[in-house]
């Protein structure tokens, strides 16, 4: 499968199986490097500020603790951390382009942001 499908696959899943509040405004695709390859999570928040990156470390009002994207290994290991966070921020922003986005919870976004966690954030929609 290549990264566009396990991607669709995964908030596909997530989107059709969960409905956060509708006072979660902000959410945040996270990426980070675990031993053996690299893992996305999706959490939420009501508040956000686009001054400060903190905001995206306090997300605990939507996280879904089973539900994480752990990426093959002999697929995506091989990539760095650059080459993986602009594959994630391309296929992140075509999927809020989609008609599938556009039917799910998170088109309410006001604010849809990744990143590595001991990174920068990338606001991906505001």
């Amino acid at each position: 499968m290549t990264f566009d499908q396990l991607f669709r696959q995964w908030v596909e899943g997530i989107t059709s199986n969960y409905s956060p509040d509708k006072h979660i405004v902000a959410y945040y695709f996270g990426i980070f490097q675990s031993p053996s390859s690299y893992t996305l999570y999706l959490t939420g928040t009501s508040t956000y500020d686009l001054d400060d990156d903190d905001w995206a470390s306090n997300l605990e009002e939507f996280y879904l603790k089973d539900s994480y994207l752990e990426l093959p290994a002999n697929g995506y290991d091989h990539l760095s951390w650059e080459a993986m966070l602009a594959l994630v921020v391309g296929t992140v922003t075509e999927f809020c382009q989609s008609d599938t986005f556009q039917q799910s919870f998170l088109r309410r976004a006001e604010v849809i942001a990744t990143g590595f966690d001991d990174g920068d954030l990338i606001i991906l929609k505001k």
